[in-house]
């Protein structure tokens, strides 16, 4: 019984692609809908210096959430619309299952 090489070519691994097309294409997709949103998001509320929080909202938030926190953050009885959609948007993400 001899020993063999890692180099041995008579081995045969089975490799598994983890930047398979489909996956990176779905990847790539959700982070322009992402950085879209984020840019949205921007706009709406006037907010550069927030980009980073409306990107972290985008990709874990779903799109219901995301607007209804902005019409809720734009009725007139709101007197700070950013101030009530980042608290809107910080409890739903508290309330998301911790990813392992």
């Amino acid at each position: 019984m001899g020993t063999k090489s890692i180099n041995d070519k008579s081995m045969k691994f089975s490799k598994r692609k983890f930047n398979d097309k489909s996956m990176t294409s779905k990847r790539s997709q959700k982070v322009a809908y992402t950085e879209h949103v984020a840019d949205k998001l921007v706009k709406i509320y006037d907010a550069p210096k927030s980009r980073m929080f409306f990107l972290k909202c985008a990709w874990n938030l779903s799109e219901d959430t995301i607007w209804s926190a902005v019409d809720d953050s734009h009725k007139k009885t709101v007197d700070n619309p950013i101030g009530l959609f980042i608290f809107l948007c910080n409890n739903a993400m508290r309330e998301l299952p911790i990813k392992h």
